[in-house]
C-alpha cells in the first residue's frame, strides 16, 4: 500500500533521475546549438581570394582570420537560422577534405572554431 509519503518520495526520486539523464546527455553533446553550432550544407570550396561570394563582416571569416590565410582553403557553407537560410565562410581544417554539397557542423559565434564532419557528428 502507496502512503502519500512514499508517493510523493518516488516522484522527487524520478525526478532526480531523469534531471541526471538529461544532464549527461546534454553534456555529451559538443555541437550544441546553444554554443552556436548548426548543420550546415557546403555550397563551395575554394581558396580565400577566389570563392565567388563577397561576404558580409557578420558572415565572412575571412575577414578575421590572421594574416597569410588568404591562400588557405574556405567554404561558403548554407545553414537555417529558424525560417531563413544563411550563408558563412569559414576557414577548413588543412586535414580535412570537404566537398560541394558535404553536411558539416558550423559555429556561427567563432570563426576560430573549425567545422566538423557529418561523420565526427555521430561520434
Amino acid at each position: 500500500m502507496m502512503t502519500p509519503t512514499s508517493s510523493r518520495l518516488e516522484g522527487w526520486l524520478l525526478t532526480a533521475v531523469l534531471f541526471l539523464l538529461q544532464a549527461c546527455a546534454a553534456g555529451s553533446d559538443p555541437y550544441r546549438f546553444e554554443d552556436g553550432w548548426r548543420i550546415a550544407t557546403i555550397s563551395e570550396v575554394g581558396n580565400g581570394s577566389t570563392l565567388s561570394r563577397p561576404g558580409t563582416p557578420s558572415n565572412d571569416c575571412r575577414r578575421t582570420a590572421a594574416a597569410g590565410l588568404a591562400s588557405h582553403a574556405y567554404a561558403e557553407v548554407l545553414f537555417h537560422d529558424f525560417r531563413h537560410v544563411r550563408t558563412r565562410i569559414v576557414l577548413l581544417p588543412e586535414h580535412g577534405d570537404f566537398r560541394e554539397g558535404e553536411r558539416v557542423y558550423v559555429n556561427i559565434r567563432d570563426c576560430t572554431v573549425p567545422i566538423a564532419a557529418e561523420q565526427q557528428m555521430a561520434q
